[in-house]
């Protein structure tokens, strides 16, 4: 093709597989991925690396989020009613240790909301941020003196530091000796009310610990920032109530 301004010469991508040498084969691994067969056998199946799997499960993550965008925005273009019951709820999913000196697990929470009628999910979204090089951040924060900052003048105030982790497990730790190992309802209510925030639902001990990858988001940042993009999706489309379903 020809630019009609500058005349230049052109090409277009028409095809969604480009610089692909084995496209032919994307439809048999993903056969195999969705009946869950081990990848090294998809690789002998299919006389692939591991590396070209890896390279097509991003190109399927690519063309399922492609695909979804489209269909939602076509549905969100015509969703109209004069009034919206959205229920939120929160779940938290505990990561299995991926090392044997180090049993502890990750526990990582995330926010959803959806339409009480349709039963159509909204958003979901989850207290990590892959992105982040855990290092980089801890060394800059310790430079910009976060650790000793209130959370609220932090730098870093929405990801959990080292520091905030090994305060969180020494709280937890005392107040458990404190109580003595009591499992009553005042002992119990009695040990949330010395806690630090006691409207935060994080607390760590010594079972748990942060991402070896990427950063923990403290969930209070998570669901502000969830109900934010809410009230930009629902801006002009009536009125919401929102009913957080939290035990």
């Amino acid at each position: 093709m020809r630019c009609q301004v500058c005349r230049k010469i052109f090409s277009l991508i028409d095809k969604p597989t480009p610089r692909q040498r084995s496209a032919h084969k994307n439809r048999q691994i993903l056969t195999l991925l969705l009946n869950k067969m081990p990848f090294a056998r998809i690789c002998e199946a299919c006389d692939i690396t591991m590396s070209t799997l890896y390279g097509k499960i991003d190109f399927f993550h690519r063309q399922v989020l492609a695909f979804a965008a489209v269909r939602e925005q076509r549905m969100l273009q015509g969703f109209k009613k004069n009034r919206l019951y959205l229920a939120t709820d929160r779940q938290d999913y505990v990561v299995n240790w991926t090392c044997r000196a180090d049993k502890r697990n990750v526990t990582l929470g995330a926010v959803a909301t959806a339409d009480l009628q349709s039963g159509y999910v909204f958003g979901m979204h989850l207290n990590y941020d892959a992105g982040l090089d855990r290092n980089a951040v801890e060394a800059a924060a310790k430079q910009l003196g976060d650790p000793q900052t209130p959370s609220a003048f932090r730098r870093y105030a929405r990801l959990w530091l080292e520091s905030d982790y090994q305060r969180s497990v020494n709280d937890t730790l005392n107040r458990r000796q404190a109580r003595g190992g009591q499992n009553d309802p005042a002992a119990v209510y009695a040990d949330s009310a010395a806690r630090q925030d006691p409207e935060s639902s994080e607390e760590y001990d010594q079972g748990r610990k942060l991402p070896d990858q990427g950063m923990q988001v403290h969930s209070e940042y998570t669901l502000y920032a969830h109900f934010l993009l809410l009230r930009q999706l629902f801006r002009g489309v009536g009125k919401a109530r929102f009913y957080i379903l939290d035990p």
